[in-house]
């Protein structure tokens, strides 16, 4: 938002998303001291929500998912005059989620040791594109601490657009059912846009997992690890827990990326409470 080059009179933002997405637009245009207007599928959980309001946006509902929420807010953005920003096709959105592999990669460095793999969820492409991004660009600097980082975009089996149109090579719209990994059910439509084209060339392999290997995934953080997340951050671990056989032999790195949960809901699932 800050970087919007045709924004010299602070015109307001209008945007879409279901969370993650609405909370950084917001604190942004808090920050910024500019308006945002964020549309919000109906089924928003009051927690997201919640989280959401506190830094001030102003908060249109509407539409039964993410895909008629986008087209609502660009329609608005159209008639209202205000700039529409994109959750998954804007560069600068993709080099700020990408920058968690930054860290990651700093990290290990500052360890002395290799890393070889990074899992990540897939969503709608902008965040595993932009790790893609940074990864690649660290495959060009390799060395001892730096060999060839291997991509793995994790996927829920309920929601595989993104997986689909990879394999297919341009867009394909899928049937979607709820799944643990909130984020992902969010999104049956994938456009050719940024986030697709930079996925194509940087994912380098996908895994795919169930709603009880996320649900295993999720127990696992929240008893054994204690790291109290969503489904959609679970998602990442249950994909490295399907193939861990395979890379037992490699370091790789898990991305825990969202802790939007409903602590009730998340003890239902987790302690049968």
């Amino acid at each position: 938002m800050a970087r919007m080059k045709d924004n010299p009179t602070k015109k307001p933002f209008v945007t879409a998303s279901t969370g993650n997405h609405a909370m950084g637009a917001a604190l942004a245009a808090h920050a910024l001291g500019t308006k945002v207007t964020i549309v919000m599928p109906m089924f928003v959980e009051k927690h997201l929500l919640e989280k959401v309001k506190q830094y001030g946006p102003e908060i249109v509902h509407h539409g039964n998912d993410l895909n008629e929420a986008r087209a609502y807010a660009k329609d608005l953005a159209k008639k209202s005059g205000h700039i529409y920003f994109s959750p998954c096709d804007e560069f600068m959105v993709l080099a700020g989620l990408g920058t968690v592999c930054v860290e990651v990669l700093q990290q290990f460095e500052v360890l002395d040791k290799p890393i070889h793999n990074i899992f990540a969820p897939m969503s709608d492409g902008a965040l595993i594109s932009g790790i893609g991004c940074f990864a690649r660009d660290a495959k060009k600097q390799a060395g001892s601490l730096r060999p060839k980082v291997k991509v793995w975009g994790v996927t829920a089996i309920n929601s595989m657009a993104l997986a689909a149109s990879l394999s297919a090579g341009f867009p394909i719209e899928t049937e979607t059912s709820p799944t643990l990994a909130m984020s992902e059910s969010d999104n049956n439509i994938i456009r050719n846009g940024i986030d697709l084209r930079l996925a194509r060339t940087t994912v380098n392999h996908v895994v795919t997992c169930t709603e009880a290997e996320i649900l295993a995934a999720l127990r696992q953080l929240h008893i054994q690890e204690k790291q109290y997340v969503d489904g959609f951050s679970a998602l990442a671990l249950a994909g490295f827990n399907k193939i861990a056989e395979k890379v037992k032999h490699e370091t790789s790195t898990v991305i825990l990326c969202s802790g939007n949960y409903d602590r009730d809901k998340i003890g239902k699932l987790v302690y049968g409470a």
